[in-house]
Order: C-alpha cells, then structure tokens, then sequence
C-alpha cells in the first residue's frame, strides 16, 4: 500500500472536525474555532467534516486533516499519519500491507461514518416535515385571531380568540424550537457531504 493510499484511508475515516474535536480546538456548532496557526481572537479557522479538511480565513491557513495533525505535532507528514492511525485505531500497517483484521476494521469505521451520514440526512428531513407543519399551524392560528379578534376596544373575547392565543404561544415556541433545530441539521447535512 502506497503512502498515498494510507493517506487516502485516513482522510476517509477521520475529519478534521473529528480531529479538531479531540486536540481541544472546541468548534462552535458551525465548525469554527480559534485558528492555531495565528493569534486568533475571533473563531476564524472552519474545520470541516468529511475530507474537506480546514481553512483560516484570516490566515489562509488550509489542509486536510493530516496537515492539521503534522502542526498539532510537529512531525513529517508519514509520522501525523501514523500519529492518527494509534489515535483512531484504524489498523493501518505502515510496513507495506494491511492485514485482513485490520481493513475489516477500517471498512467498519467508514460504514459507521456513511450511516451517521445518511441517519443525520433523515434527521434533516423530519426537522424539514415538523418546521413546515408547525409553521403551517401558526399560519392558521393567526388567521382564527385575526377573525375573532374584538372588533371594538369594550367588545368581549371570544373563547376561540382566548384558545387561539393561548396555543399561539405554545406554537410559536415550537417553531422556534423546529427551525432552530432544522437549520442546525441542515448545515451539520451540508458540512457532512
């Protein structure tokens, strides 16, 4: 196996989020965090998922993971490598091959990797079904206040008016609850492609 092809294995099995995540960068939920390679003082590095690496937009600092990892520890790009092959525990012998055992273990991080993709890309689409049905009932609920809304300042409320109110609040709270949750799923869907 080529170092190219070792270096291809763990691209595919660890992101830089991942990695960011356990060298103690802390990203936001958006992946971005302090840079390392500057005295950052505004979360201006991305570390994104998948193969994507990182980016700096301050410094222009970009790489892959195994970029991030060589910094990390001051080493050539074959010892980062190595480096993550321990710290994940992909099996990946450096000495030419990978044993049977080994790419079994490998084959089983990446599946694990695609499911958490496709189980986050499910996610989304609920998020999707509930925002737009809770939105549509907001929707109606402004509508039932706006017919039954007192006409005049001394006019008595009409217990729909009153119901409608009181389960406009609560649809409103879970809209806001929905489309927080559905734009946090759609970008975390985003940065996992």
């Amino acid at each position: 196996m080529t170092q190219l092809d070792i270096a291809s294995q763990i691209k595919d099995s660890v992101s830089a989020l991942e990695f960011g995540r356990d060298i103690g960068l802390t990203p936001n939920m958006h992946g971005f965090c302090l840079c390392p390679f500057h005295a950052d003082q505004h979360a201006s590095m991305k570390l994104y998922s998948g193969r994507r690496g990182y980016y700096c937009f301050t410094c222009h600092a970009h790489g892959d993971v195994i970029d991030l990892a060589q910094h990390k520890y001051g080493c050539s790009f074959r010892d980062a490598m190595i480096k993550l092959n321990d710290l994940y525990r992909l099996g990946i012998d450096f000495k030419g091959h990978t044993s049977d055992s080994d790419m079994a273990a490998i084959k089983a991080r990446q599946e694990q990797q695609r499911i958490a993709r496709e189980v986050q890309k499910a996610v989304s689409a609920l998020l999707m079904v509930l925002y737009w049905d809770t939105n549509d009932a907001v929707s109606e609920l402004q509508e039932t206040i706006k017919w039954n809304a007192p006409k005049q300042f001394d006019e008595e409320w009409s217990e729909d008016f009153c119901q409608a109110l009181i389960d406009m609040d609560r649809k409103q709270q879970t809209a806001d609850i929905w489309t927080d949750e559905f734009l946090k799923s759609r970008w975390e869907t985003h940065e996992a492609s």
